[in-house]
């Protein structure tokens, strides 16, 4: 008896001694080498229900994407740059650089 539903898996079960090993190995290990031939032979023959869809997502133009991440890049700098001195001088310094306009976005 198997501790779960495995309905979906196929499995096979094998007896085991009192210690937990396999009884009758040969059995169970030609029981594997059947289902997985017997698998791949149904794999390879078998036409899939549904053809798989071609799914085309639209690029955007890499112009556009370098310029974004030049200008991210441009305002990281920035914000270290306006941060690196306001460091030491606390909390409140570091915290007025949001409303500063050039950084403000």
């Amino acid at each position: 008896m198997l501790p779960f539903d495995i309905v979906l898996v196929r499995g096979i079960s094998y007896k085991t001694d009192g210690a937990g090993e396999p009884v009758e190995a040969e059995t169970a290990i030609g029981a594997m080498v059947t289902q997985v031939t017997r698998g791949a032979g149904e794999s390879a023959s078998r036409q899939p229900d549904l053809p798989a869809p071609r799914i085309s997502l639209p690029q955007p133009p890499i112009e556009h994407t370098r310029r974004y991440f030049r200008e991210s890049v441009d305002l990281l700098q920035e914000v270290q740059g306006a941060s690196r001195g306001r460091v030491s001088q606390g909390p409140d310094a570091v915290q007025r650089i949001a409303t500063e306009q050039a950084l403000k976005n």
